[in-house]
């Protein structure tokens, strides 16, 4: 009888096991942008090179995992001096080196939406934010496994509350926001 029970437990185990997909997240397909207010308008940018694994369980979406990141040198706003500001006196590059992602929940909102909550590291804080996710595609691969498309929206928080403040004053005159908006495109690949 205890055998039987072990080897039903090991089976359960193993077929929970199966159903967690993993995907490596693809560099080349990938992008974060930001925007934030300037003065009267927007200014966006983007980072690039970003890394990471999905852990995808269809079966029960909140075992569901995300790790990320990125180099903070990659940031770009298409102005080469406003860049290199932020490269060296706001994200103190050479410091902070990384941006950090990593999941603490999964909520599944639709049959192909999520709300991932999660812990983001930037300039060596870390706080919560909640990123709202869909899948926008699924395509099998030629080599095995499957290629996904996805689309986080959300993810809103205080650049202020990460240290991101360069000069309160000039900050004030300029008209910077405080508030960051991400949108991020990802595409990664089963393996």
């Amino acid at each position: 009888m205890f055998i039987r029970g072990f080897i039903l437990l090991l089976l359960t185990f193993t077929s929970a096991r199966a159903q967690t997909r993993t995907f490596e997240i693809d560099p080349a397909h990938t992008s974060v942008q930001f925007e934030i207010r300037h003065f009267f308008g927007t200014v966006v940018g983007q980072f690039h090179e970003v890394r990471g694994t999905l852990r995808i369980d269809e079966a029960q979406p909140q075992n569901s995992s995300v790790i990320a990141s990125c180099p903070t040198r990659t940031i770009q706003t298409g102005n080469s001096s406003r860049d290199a500001h932020l490269r060296d006196e706001l994200f103190e590059v050479a410091k902070y080196p990384q941006i950090t992602f990593r999941s603490t929940k999964v909520a599944q909102t639709a049959a192909n939406q999520a709300d991932v909550v999660g812990d983001l590291t930037l300039h060596g804080v870390t706080h919560p934010i909640i990123l709202h996710v869909t899948l926008l595609s699924r395509e099998k691969q030629p080599s095995g496994g499957e290629a996904t498309r996805w689309r986080a929206s959300g993810g809103n928080f205080s650049r202020r509350a990460f240290g991101l403040v360069w000069s309160r004053g000039v900050e004030a005159i300029s008209g910077i926001g405080d508030e960051i908006t991400l949108k991020i495109d990802c595409e990664a690949r089963e393996f």
